[in-house]
């Protein structure tokens, strides 16, 4: 029994001791603004991939409630990380996928106004969340997204409108121009399967005959197309920030705040006025504006002049 024990113990000691002769690997490196660790009790001699969730990446943290999937990038030996090789194909948005596939129902004919304004709906909802999907893409050279729900998602849509029977020309119109302009929003080179520009391309070519040389709206609102159409994206608010001793809450884009607190920014009682700031958009994108003091004044100033 002892003579097992011994045994035993002299194996768990000879694992140790590998162990400890073994170099531990720690890789570290920031990437779309996020740790990408690799943590190996061995020496890393082939390529291993770590991952980490597409909602917590650069930019798509900004609206992380929309997206899905695990983004992932291979580790090589000696710790080499190549950013441009952020595989970023798994990441998804829950509102493309959830349209495409309220679009496939209908992918038979929209038959009448109540389907037909389903459609246009839902392609609006494409429209909105895939350019946004584009904007937000972490800000990496080289790295592609996946587009397969959209395009998914403008076939289904050309199918519903080519089976179509009693929809008005204005509203086919509208259709046909949301299924072009949602295809031209699917940047050619930068999507995850090399078939897709071509595919893109014959949905799109079909979808402006269908116009039969009319001019194409906006997919948004239905105005009319002349090249700057809206995308329907509400822009994110402001976040809370606390300057000068003021907290600034979160805030609409567009929205301008305005406090009584110069004396708080001045330190002295004799400090009197309003402090202003708005928060302003640049596409999906809000930030605030410098803090307006001009109307910050000094009472004793103002007695003075009354005088």
């Amino acid at each position: 029994m002892k003579s097992n024990l011994y045994k035993f113990s002299a194996l768990i000691l000879l694992v140790c001791v590998s162990l400890s002769a073994s170099a531990v690997t720690i890789c570290n490196q920031n990437i779309a603004g996020v740790n990408f660790r690799l943590f190996s009790p061995f020496p890393i001699t082939k390529p291993t991939n770590v991952y980490k969730d597409c909602r917590i990446l650069q930019n798509f943290t900004l609206n992380s409630g929309e997206y899905a999937g695990r983004s992932s990038i291979a580790v090589k030996p000696g710790c080499v990380y190549t950013p441009s090789e952020l595989d970023l194909c798994p990441c998804k948005s829950h509102s493309i996928e959830v349209a495409s596939n309220e679009l496939q129902k209908l992918s038979n004919g929209a038959n009448n106004s109540i389907q037909a304004n389903n459609l246009l709906s839902q392609l609006k909802t494409v429209n909105s969340k895939t350019q946004l999907f584009s904007i937000l893409k972490p800000n990496i050279d080289g790295t592609k997204l996946s587009y397969y729900d959209t395009i998914m998602a403008i076939n289904y849509g050309l199918q519903s409108l080519t089976a179509a029977t009693n929809i008005d020309q204005s509203l086919s119109d509208h259709i046909a121009s949301c299924i072009v302009e949602i295809g031209n929003a699917i940047p050619v080179g930068k999507t995850c399967s090399s078939s897709d520009p071509s595919t893109v391309a014959g949905i799109v070519s079909a979808a402006r005959s269908k116009l039969e040389g009319r001019n194409p709206v906006c997919c948004h609102d239905g105005s009319a197309d002349t090249g700057h159409c809206q995308p329907g994206f509400e822009p994110t608010p402001c976040r809370a920030v606390q300057e000068d001793s003021v907290i600034w809450p979160i805030t609409p884009a567009g929205s301008t705040l305005t406090f009584d607190r110069c004396k708080t920014i001045f330190s002295v009682d004799s400090a009197t006025g309003n402090i202003s700031r708005t928060c302003q958009s640049q596409g999906f994108l809000s930030s605030w504006s410098k803090v307006d003091r001009c109307q910050c004044q000094s009472i004793h100033i103002n007695s003075i002049e009354d005088r």
